[in-house]
C-alpha cells in the first residue's frame, strides 16, 4: 500500500493500513490486511540490513499483530536496531531522547524483549533528567514538553516501582508547562498529539487540562 493510489508500495503507509483492517474484526478486511502483510514482510525481509529505525518499528508493527509470530524474523528486527545504535541510544550525530524512546517502544513488541538493552537504555536515560523534571531532545539540552511526553508515555509502560520518583518529577513537569504555556506553544497537532496521548495515564491530572488540548485540535 502507499500513501495515495497509485504510489509505490510504503512500509509506514502499509502498517498504519493493515493495522486499521485488523482492528475493523470484519473478515473481509482482515483477509485484505493479511495478504499486505504478507507483501510487506517479503518485501522487509529482503531488505531487512538497509531499513531504518522508523520502517524496522512499523515493520515490528505488522508482525506483532499475527497470531503466529516470526520468531526468526524478530531476531533480525533486534539484530539491526542494534546494529544502528549510537553509543547508548539512537539517533545521528547524538542520541535522540525521543527516537531512542520510540525505539524501546518497537523493542518491547518482540516475543522476548532483550532486558539488558532496555535496562541499559533506562540507566543512561536516567542519568540526564533535568532537576525541573525534564529531558531535552538530545542529552545536552535543555528540557522540553515534547521528548519529556515521550519518557513520560514509556516509563508508563515499563511500569517499574523502582522508576516511580522520575516518573512523578517527569509528570510535574509536563503538568507545570501545560498550566504555564498551554497549548497553544506546541504550535501544531502533532506536537499536541505526542503531549495529549499521554495524559490518559497520568492520575489525578484535572480534567481541564485535557479538555483545552482537544479545544486545540478543534
Amino acid at each position: 500500500m502507499g500513501y495515495c493510489k497509485g504510489m509505490p508500495t510504503d512500509i509506514h503507509a502499509s502498517s498504519v493500513a493493515i493495522e486499521a483492517l485488523r482492528m475493523s474484526k470484519i473478515s473481509e478486511f482482515e483477509t485484505s490486511a493479511e495478504d499486505a502483510a504478507v507483501h510487506i514482510k517479503k518485501i522487509c525481509n529482503s531488505n531487512i540490513d538497509t531499513l531504518e529505525i522508523h520502517q524496522l518499528s512499523d515493520f515490528l508493527n505488522i508482525l506483532s499483530g499475527n497470531e503466529q509470530r516470526d520468531l526468526e524474523l524478530e531476531l533480525k528486527v533486534l539484530a539491526r536496531l542494534k546494529k544502528l545504535r549510537n553509543r547508548n541510544g539512537w539517533g545521528y550525530p547524538e542520541p535522540s531522547i525521543g527516537l531512542s524512546c520510540e525505539t524501546i517502544f518497537t523493542i518491547l513488541k518482540l516475543v522476548n524483549p532483550p532486558k539488558d538493552v532496555i535496562k541499559d537504555w533506562i540507566n543512561y536515560l536516567l542519568q540526564y533528567q533535568f532537576e525541573d523534571g525534564g529531558w531535552g531532545a538530545t542529552h545536552d539540552s535543555k528540557s522540553a514538553i515534547i521528548p519529556t511526553s515521550q519518557v513520560v508515555r514509556l516509563l508508563n509502560v515499563l511500569s517499574d516501582k523502582s522508576l516511580a520518583k522520575n516518573q512523578s518529577r517527569s509528570i510535574e513537569f509536563v503538568q507545570k508547562y501545560l498550566r504555564r504555556s498551554g497549548w497553544k506553544d506546541l504550535t501544531d497537532t502533532f506536537s499536541a498529539s505526542i503531549v495529549l496521548r499521554i495524559l490518559d495515564d497520568i492520575e489525578g491530572l484535572p480534567f481541564k487540562i485535557i479538555q483545552q488540548g482537544i479545544d486545540f485540535f478543534l
